[in-house]
Order: C-alpha cells, then structure tokens, then sequence
C-alpha cells in the first residue's frame, strides 16, 4: 500500500516492541526515514537495521527513557540532527501498572503524570513549530 510518505521523516517511541515496532515497520514499508526510541540501546540497534532492511530509507536507533524530561530534549534534538527534521512523531510508551481507579493510588498518579503526559507534549511542542512552518505533520498518540 503507498500511503505518499516516502521522503517523510519519522520519530516512534517505544519502538523495540510491540505497537512501536509494528507502526515503524509500516512506516519503513512506505519509505520512510526513521529515528526509533527505547530505553535500550543494544536493541534499538538491531531493530534500525531491521528497518533499513525492510526499506526504511534511513533507520537510527536513539534510547531515552520517557520518565526523563532531559531525554525527551536530547531525544527530540538527536531526531532533528539525525534526519534533518520530523515530520511524523509516535509518542507511544508505556503506562502505569494495570488497575482499578479504587486501586490506584495519589504516589502512582504523581510518578506516572511526568510519564505519560507531560514528557510526551514536551517532546511535541520541541518538534511542532518546524512542522507548522512546513505545514506538514502529524503527532500520533
């Protein structure tokens, strides 16, 4: 399927796994430039050449870990170097542990916020401003 986004330069989070993995390896299918996260780096470094293989046009493996906002900032300004702009940003990650909302507790709620809300935007509003002036981007949660 060609869904016109070869050339298009990508950033997917959670990327060694799961979800993550099977949107990057759509998006390598589609020709497109990608710079894949993780908190581990040996494996981010097969999953980009996994990539490359399966017609990324360009794979790059960056870890960061979600629970630090300095991550998201280095994360964000590797993608940019690495592929010279994003144009499509995944921020997919994982979450607090499963629960009821009796169970959960007000200590979950304050470590995970960080996690899986102001980290992400973090990261969205250090890219978003590019893909304005583009007029083209998509931010997928």
């Amino acid at each position: 399927m060609d869904l016109g986004l070869r050339g298009r330069r990508a950033l997917v989070m959670g990327a060694s796994k799961g979800l993550g993995r099977a949107i990057a390896d759509s998006l390598a299918a589609e020709g497109v430039a990608l710079v894949v996260s993780g908190r581990e780096g040996a494996s981010l470094d097969a999953v980009a050449a996994e990539l490359r293989a399966a017609g990324a046009a360009a794979a790059h493996g960056v870890p960061a870990d979600v629970a630090s906002a300095a991550d998201m900032d280095r994360l964000g300004d590797e993608a940019l170097r690495l592929l010279g702009g994003v144009d499509i940003l995944v921020l997919n990650h994982g979450g607090p542990p499963p629960g009821s909302a009796l169970e959960i507790t007000v200590d979950q709620i304050e470590a995970w916020f960080p996690r899986i809300v102001l980290h992400p935007i973090r990261l969205a509003m250090r890219l978003l401003p590019a893909m304005r002036e583009r007029k083209w981007g998509r931010i997928l949660t």
